[in-house]
């Protein structure tokens, strides 16, 4: 599932082009965890029936853990209803329910003027 793992992001400051996409680690650790419950289980089973299972329930929650850096805030629809902001760090989200719509950067951005001449 590539937008859970790969999130878009916004721009960094300064006109600069912003990076790759970021991994996030703790939708990988949530798939890895449930593969490791189902090669438990398909052992104990003797069947490949719970891993196959798991993989695809830890692949299905995937998408729901989401890391908002410390100047970003995201904006949470449900079904298409505005729900709130949520971040700085890490949150949570319904899959197939919410969605993130947006980040929102909130640095302070300064640019230099000259002053004027009269």
């Amino acid at each position: 599932m590539v937008p859970a793992l790969f999130g878009r992001r916004s721009e960094d400051a300064g006109g600069r082009v912003p990076r790759g996409p970021r991994v996030n680690v703790v939708a990988v650790a949530v798939l890895l965890t449930s593969m490791g419950l189902g090669l438990l289980g398909s052992r104990a089973a003797r069947s490949p029936m719970p891993l196959i299972a798991m993989t695809l329930v830890g692949a299905a929650l995937m998408p729901s853990p989401r890391v908002a850096q410390q100047w970003e805030r995201a904006v949470i629809l449900r079904l298409g209803r505005f729900v709130g902001l949520r971040g700085p760090g890490l949150f949570w989200i319904v899959p197939f329910i919410d969605r993130v719509a947006s980040w929102i950067d909130q640095r302070t951005i300064t640019t230099a003027s000259r002053p004027s001449r009269r």
